[in-house]
């Protein structure tokens, strides 16, 4: 994980799934991004192996439980990150498999998107395990209007046929780059592919300044 996530020279990951589910695994990888990037592990959810890194200020976390009955256990992540003279709120999702289960979840996301009153742009980023366009690709589209295309081919790594991750974000945004992060290490760190944006501030958009927690 260390040795992967320079690899993509980000400034905020959000990672879906870890294999080493404890405390002290996460201390260790918290210790290492430190020395080599300046990522911290900034909102970890270790029962569900997920966790938001970055290199920014962190103003706040909160977590939201997505688990349906008789599922494997599933969390939703908010980072509020300190960016320039205002603040992004970075949301990390990981859907389960099957229909129903996705369909109640996203009705669940977006609450949790809209809890709070906050300002500034929010992005979220997540495999969302949809095959195919179906409830979650069109709710999330109402929710974030950004006209750009939000997904690419990630899964599976070594021949990546399938759209599963993918990156959603406020209209105050807007992207200079999206695209599927293709090395050698990325094929051997997952089965998926990394999702890469690069993101800026839209001309003119208004952002206020950040306030912590």
């Amino acid at each position: 994980m260390a040795g992967f996530l320079p690899d993509t020279s980000c400034m905020v990951a959000a990672v879906c799934t870890w294999h080493e589910r404890h405390e002290a695994a996460a201390d260790e990888i918290d210790r290492r991004l430190r020395a080599r990037e300046g990522l911290v592990v900034a909102c970890p959810a270790l029962a569900e192996a997920y966790a938001v890194l970055t290199r920014l200020p962190v103003l706040g976390t909160a977590r939201c439980d997505l688990s349906h009955p008789a599922r494997e256990p599933r969390s939703a992540l908010r980072v509020d990150l300190a960016a320039g003279e205002g603040s992004v709120h970075v949301f990390n999702a990981h859907f389960g498999l099957a229909f129903r289960e996705r369909s109640a979840q996203v009705d669940r996301l977006r609450r949790f998107l809209t809890a709070d009153d906050r300002s500034g742009p929010r992005v979220l980023l997540g495999d969302f395990n949809e095959w195919h366009h179906g409830p979650v690709t069109r709710r999330l589209r109402r929710e974030f209007r950004s006209p750009r295309r939000r997904m690419r081919r990630t899964h599976p790594a070594p021949f990546p046929l399938f759209k599963l991750d993918r990156i959603y974000w406020d209209t105050e945004l807007e992207a200079e780059e999206i695209r599927a992060h293709r090395s050698r290490l990325a094929r051997v760190a997952s089965d998926h592919l990394p999702l890469v944006a690069r993101l800026r501030l839209r001309h003119g958009a208004p952002i206020d300044p950040p306030s912590a927690e």
